[in-house]
């Protein structure tokens, strides 16, 4: 147990440095528009936070006996819960402001919506609502306290508070909506992009074939009138600036891939968990039905 114990504050230890690595290397970076890194710095926070509150929740209570556990449980557990559901979920909804930014820059290329101020509101507005929809619970006589025991998300109360359920249940669909809206987006740049080089070779073969100006823009007025060679416009973009929307659709793919396999995972661990008590009840019942007949 000391093994597990330690092996995994090294971990966690390992992710606090190389958040702390990141964030300075971002900080110093002197081109920040390059980089998507006002989301980076609230991925750095929301990560770090949760490998705090994890080292308090999880792995510390290793040291700890039951008796005192318990009581450790009771006065602590219901705020490190909160903390750390607040920590993971801020991630949830970054990966749905990212991906909603990346396709308004695809359908306005030279837009300026999304300035700096403006990110920072749209992702404290989203931490405010998360943190709105905790608080009822946390403040509510059934708060959600993780049991380190049962690595489980355990309630004292008969039901959980209907937020709780409500997240519970249905804020999965927000990292799958976000893989699906990520792939959709992915595979339309890659499309525009075949497109855009079929316009390149286009003009290309037309340039070596020793056509005059006016013959050229014959024939590209006329190949652009026709279904098969109908191109769309090319927008002309910094490099800098497709840097920074080329890294923002990796992040948000990077990102929600990861939390859609973890939930994906959860939520086959607790079907298979609820499907095995209901065996095991089943089972139970069988045997208690046969005892009294024999």
């Amino acid at each position: 147990m000391i093994l597990f114990f330690l092996g995994f504050t090294f971990i966690n230890f390992l992710s606090l440095v190389f958040n702390a690595f990141l964030f300075y290397v971002i900080y110093k970076q002197p081109d920040k528009t390059r980089q998507p890194t006002i989301y980076i710095y609230n991925v750095i926070i929301a990560n770090s936070l949760d490998s705090i509150t994890i080292f308090f929740t999880f792995l510390f209570p290793f040291l700890l006996e039951d008796n005192f556990y318990s009581d450790y449980r009771r006065i602590l557990g219901p705020t490190l819960t909160f903390l750390c559901t607040f920590s993971y979920e801020h991630t949830f909804y970054l990966s749905l402001i990212m991906v909603i930014h990346r396709i308004h820059v695809v359908k306005e290329p030279l837009t300026k919506f999304y300035t700096n101020l403006k990110i920072w509101l749209f992702c404290g507005g989203f931490a405010i609502l998360s943190f709105i929809f905790l608080v009822i619970p946390y403040f509510s006589s059934c708060p959600v306290n993780i049991n380190q025991r049962t690595f489980n998300f355990a309630v004292d109360c008969a039901n959980r508070h209907p937020i709780t359920q409500l997240q519970n249940d249905w804020l999965i669909l927000i990292p799958v909506l976000t893989f699906i809206l990520n792939i959709c987006l992915f595979l339309y740049l890659a499309q525009k992009r075949g497109e855009a080089l079929r316009r390149r070779r286009l003009n290309g073969k037309m340039r070596t074939s020793g056509l005059s100006d006016t013959q050229t823009f014959s024939v590209v007025s006329i190949s652009s009138t026709s279904n098969v060679h109908q191109l769309p416009p090319l927008v002309t973009r910094s490099k800098s600036r497709q840097s920074y929307e080329h890294s923002l659709l990796l992040q948000s793919i990077f990102t929600t891939s990861f939390i859609l396999v973890y939930e994906l995972t959860g939520l086959l661990m607790r079907i298979f968990r609820v499907r095995t008590l209901f065996e095991l009840r089943t089972s139970r019942y069988s045997k208690t039905l046969i005892s009294e007949r024999l």
